[in-house]
């Protein structure tokens, strides 16, 4: 991809693969941060009031449904609550 500034060509993005073939057809290092590293799987913590987030924008309409509706009030309460009591005891 090409980004541009007030029509002038400034930086290109390219995926980390891409730029690892160019540098070696040029014949030149690859910076050790662009090596490839062990891979790392991510996976999203489970929401305290019981969502499925793994398709986050349907679980955020659900959430807001529920929110709106009062059926979800006390374990909204209670998971601020929880929040409140960890912000505090991490300034103290």
């Amino acid at each position: 991809m090409l980004i541009t500034s007030h029509g002038k060509p400034r930086a290109v993005v390219m995926s980390v693969e891409e730029f690892r073939r160019l540098k070696a057809k040029a014949g030149e290092p690859v910076p050790a941060e662009a090596e490839p590293k062990a891979a790392a799987t991510l996976r999203a913590a489970d929401d305290p009031l019981g969502y499925d987030v793994s398709d986050f924008r349907a679980a955020a309409l659900r959430m807001a449904e529920d929110f709106k509706s009062g059926r979800t009030r006390e374990a909204i309460d209670a998971e601020l609550a929880r929040v409140r009591k960890s912000m505090r005891a991490a300034h103290d």
